[in-house]
């Protein structure tokens, strides 16, 4: 079940749907889930990239609280995971780069 929806993410057609779907990943990365992050954490480069993907949509797909989360889980995964978070980074646009470093900030983009 995880690798199926670690596969469709970031979800981006329905913007509810996301933010449920996105509170639920962060709530099992919280808890340090190991379905979710797989074999050998083998799932984590496509969450580290759907997370960034999300954040950089502002609040669109994830509630503010929910992004925030989202934006701690990445600060202290980035050590274990170098590069990810860069790589991911480097395919957002300007504005969506402006609301992830905001998030990564601990502020809500505008």
């Amino acid at each position: 079940m995880a690798e199926r929806l670690v596969s469709g993410l970031p979800l981006r057609c329905d913007a509810v749907e996301s933010q449920k779907v996105n509170e639920f990943l962060v709530k099992r990365l919280e808890a340090q889930d190991a379905a979710l992050l797989g074999p050998a954490h083998c799932h984590l480069p496509k969450l580290v990239e759907a997370f960034v993907a999300v954040l950089g949509r502002g609040t669109e797909l994830a509630e503010e609280g929910t992004a925030l989360r989202m934006a701690g889980l990445l600060h202290s995964m980035g050590p274990g995971c170098p590069g990810l978070v860069d790589a991911a980074f480097a395919q957002l646009k300007d504005k969506q780069k402006a609301n992830f470093t905001a998030f990564m900030a601990g502020q809500v983009p505008k």
